[in-house]
């Protein structure tokens, strides 16, 4: 494992949407689409900021988010799908995005749902924990 150090968390967050822009880009190439799998939280902002300059074809890309949680309304301000949406979705356009309903009446049926769509769409890229 190669491991960098960086003295300002902007220089890590470009670097590490470099990388991960790359993978992006080779699954598209290679296959035709990419699914990625974001996390959100205020130490992945940055990064979230940063990926959307890297010259992505957006619409070729299945976008999955991490985790959410149980039982808070999507209006509420912490909640990840919230965040998500505003600091990328919304200005990506990806060709699709999955988003866990963590609000969800019956948390069994939403988790069955979105292991469907993993299996439908296996990831190509994780990005979490950046920052």
């Amino acid at each position: 494992m190669e491991v960098k150090i960086f003295d300002e968390a902007r220089e890590m967050a470009d670097e590490a949407a470099n990388f991960v822009s790359e993978k992006i880009k080779d699954a598209i190439q290679e296959k035709g689409n990419a699914n990625i799998l974001l996390a959100t939280a205020v130490s992945q902002l940055l990064f979230l900021e940063a990926i959307q300059s890297k010259g992505i074809d957006w619409g070729k890309t299945t976008i999955f988010h991490l985790d959410e949680y149980k039982g808070i309304s999507e209006q509420h301000a912490a909640i990840f799908r919230k965040i998500l949406k505003e600091n990328i979705l919304n200005k990506i356009n990806p060709g699709a995005f999955f988003l866990i309903q963590g609000d969800a009446k019956n948390c069994e049926k939403e988790i069955a749902r979105y292991e469907k769509l993993f299996k439908a769409h296996p990831i190509d890229i994780a990005s979490i924990g950046i920052g």
